[in-house]
């Protein structure tokens, strides 16, 4: 499939979208393949935005305040249901479950370790046990910017399937931009004239890439996980706490099983 191909192919599921949903809204990050999505849409329809954030270290919602501003978004956020986690090769996840109806979809938040002497929250405190509450969902679909071609930290390769994924109790999840790649999200995003979070992303010889330095990635929040994690000693050193030595709290948390969820980092 061609590039334009893919992007008619795109219009063409977000107008079969709107033939089945009453009232969809846009699951969006601000982040390329989000923008991607969220311009496509937009020339069809001006849906409620559905955007769950962190917090703290509000510097890395700029670029995405600056959206909202520029385009008057109708924009939603509420809190998690649950909280889990998930750790491989290295990488540690912080999971929100954000109730969809019946049934709850999972967004990771991924953790860093801080940098020098910049600002960091405590994985336990303010990100594991951060207030929960249920939420009136009144959207019967909404619009995910995932691609099959992304790869998760996690999970690795996550494809989708079918344009417009159905589940029972839940909102069903509409995937327009599925057959794009990265260079098609890129293509599309200068030949539309798109915002671009420049302290993210980079454009190098060889292309758009994200930058090295996540300090302003919303997708990575600079945190201390050492209690949390699994392995390790009994006790470990809470800079949080000056040094002091407080237990390792793995075995109270609950785990995420390994299955691929609707996954939201677009």
């Amino acid at each position: 499939m061609t590039y334009l191909e893919k992007v008619a192919y795109a219009h063409r599921v977000i107008e079969n979208t709107m033939i089945e949903s009453k009232r969809p809204a846009i699951m969006s990050s601000f982040g390329k393949d989000s923008m991607v999505m969220l311009d496509l849409v937009r020339k069809h329809i001006n849906p409620d935005v559905i955007f769950h954030r962190e917090p703290f270290q509000p510097k890395k919602y700029r670029f995405a305040n600056s959206v909202i501003e520029e385009l008057n978004l109708t924009v939603f956020d509420y809190p998690p249901l649950q909280m889990s986690m998930q750790e491989e090769g290295g990488e540690v996840e912080i999971v929100g479950h954000y109730p969809m109806g019946a049934k709850s979809v999972l967004l990771p938040t991924g953790i860093r370790t801080p940098v020098g002497e910049e600002e960091f929250a405590c994985g336990l405190e303010d990100i594991y046990l951060k207030p929960l509450g249920t939420f009136n969902y009144p959207w019967d679909m909404i619009f995910v910017g995932h691609k099959s071609s992304d790869i998760d930290p996690i999970y690795g390769a996550i494809p989708i399937n079918s344009d417009i994924v159905r589940t029972a109790g839940c909102a069903s999840a509409s995937y327009p931009i599925r057959f794009f790649t990265d260079d098609d999200v890129w293509r599309y995003t200068e030949e539309n004239d798109l915002p671009i979070h420049h302290s993210r992303y980079e454009k190098l010889d060889s292309g758009w890439q994200e930058r090295e330095d996540k300090s302003d990635n919303p997708d990575y929040m600079a945190a201390c996980t050492a209690c949390m994690t699994k392995d390790g000693s009994h006790s470990v050193s809470c800079p949080k706490r000056n040094g002091l030595m407080v237990n390792r709290v793995a075995e109270q948390l609950v785990w995420a099983d390994k299955i691929n969820p609707v996954h939201m980092r677009t």
